[in-house]
């Protein structure tokens, strides 16, 4: 991901009770704040909708649901680019314990997050040990949304970690690297192989007959 991003913003057809203006300008608050993707050197601009922009779009929990293959989340789409959010959690129906506009802040983050190449992330409990903290904040890329209890003992924040926390820093895993999914596809392929070979090799009298009775 390039640190000069571009990205549009739209709401879906049966999004009621807010407004693309408004949407939109929650969108650009948190991502030119300080606190948020900028201390990590991300900059972001607003475009009309087109093709390389990151596409940000607000839809009915329903929508979301289909859209993201998971009900009641918000997600990022890898292909085609873009970010939804679920109109139920950004009205409050989320199990976050936020305050209403700190949880829409928290969900851009996190998603953003997912954006710039950040996957989940466990509550940095040991780092707070380390530090002397008797208050743990969570990393911007835990599941607020499932709720307080789902992140303790850290506790709900809406910004991501600094980066001498290193947890919430997309920089650290350039975009485009291998998904841990693939690694451990690619592991298995190579246990596969190996185990061929070696029963090619030890097998039987000939390399033929090994082959014949090999499952490889």
């Amino acid at each position: 991901m390039p640190r000069n991003i571009l990205y549009s913003v739209g709401i879906g057809p049966d999004v009621q009770g807010v407004t693309r203006e408004e949407f939109a300008a929650k969108i650009a608050q948190v991502l030119s704040d300080p606190r948020g993707w900028r201390k990590y050197g991300f900059e972001f601009r607003e475009v009309p909708e087109r093709e390389g922009a990151v596409h940000v779009r607000l839809e009915s929990s329903d929508d979301a649901a289909s859209l993201c293959g998971i009900s009641g989340f918000s997600c990022w789409r890898e292909r085609p680019a873009d970010i939804v959010i679920n109109l139920g959690n950004w009205m409050g129906g989320s199990r976050s314990q936020l305050p209403l506009d700190r949880y829409r802040t928290y969900v851009i983050n996190h998603e953003w997050g997912h954006a710039l190449g950040l996957e989940h992330q466990k509550c940095p409990a040991a780092e707070c040990t380390r530090r002397g903290m008797t208050t743990c904040p969570a990393s911007v890329m835990q599941q607020m949304t499932r709720g307080a209890e789902h992140i303790a003992p850290c506790v709900e924040t809406d910004w991501p970690l600094d980066p001498d926390w290193r947890i919430d820093d997309p920089t650290r895993r350039p975009r485009g690297g291998p998904s841990a999914s693939l690694v451990l596809l690619v592991f298995a392929l190579v246990i596969v192989l190996v185990a061929c070979l070696i029963s090619a090799v030890t097998g039987g009298s000939s390399r033929s007959n090994a082959m014949e009775r090999s499952p490889c």
